[in-house]
C-alpha cells in the first residue's frame, strides 16, 4: 500500500493541483476496499478464514478480506441475510459477535464474527437493509 502511494506521489509531481487531485482519486478507487466502509473482525466461526480479517461493507455486499494481501476471502450480497443479532462476548473482558444467517432455502448458511464495533456494525446493516427494500 505504502508503495502504491509513493510511487504515485512521485508521478504527480510537476502536475497541477487539478490533475494531481484527479490522479489521487483513480488510484485510490482502484484499490480493494475503495467504497466500503471497513471493521476490523477479530475471529470470524470459519476456521478457513484469516484472523483478524478486514470486513468491509457497502449498499450491495458485506465482504471478508486477507488484511496483508487484501485478498477477498468471502462475500455475502446484503439481499442474501435473513437474520442477524449481536452475541455476547466469548470472553469476559472480549469483544461482542455479531451472527449472520444468509443464503437460500436449500443451503442456509450461518457465519459469525468477533469484532469491537459489532453493535455499530448491526445497526449499519440494518440502516442499509431499511433503505433498499424490505426489513430483517
Amino acid at each position: 500500500m505504502r508503495s502504491l502511494v509513493d510511487q504515485e506521489l512521485r508521478q504527480l509531481q510537476g502536475h497541477s493541483s487539478q490533475e494531481a487531485q484527479i490522479s489521487f482519486i483513480e488510484a485510490v478507487s482502484q484499490l480493494p476496499l475503495f467504497g466500503y466502509t471497513v471493521y476490523v473482525v477479530l475471529r470470524v466461526s470459519s476456521l478457513t478464514l484469516p484472523r483478524p480479517s478486514l470486513l468491509g461493507l457497502n449498499r450491495q455486499h458485506l465482504i471478508l478480506m486477507d488484511p496483508s494481501s487484501q485478498t477477498l476471502c468471502c462475500s455475502i450480497a446484503l439481499r442474501d441475510l435473513h437474520r442477524f443479532h449481536l452475541l455476547r462476548p466469548l470472553e469476559a473482558e472480549g469483544p461482542p459477535g455479531l451472527e449472520l444467517n444468509y443464503g437460500s432455502a436449500d443451503n442456509p448458511q450461518t457465519i459469525w464474527f468477533e469484532l469491537p464495533r459489532a453493535l455499530e456494525l448491526k445497526h449499519t446493516i440494518s440502516f442499509l437493509l431499511d433503505s433498499s427494500g424490505p426489513s430483517l
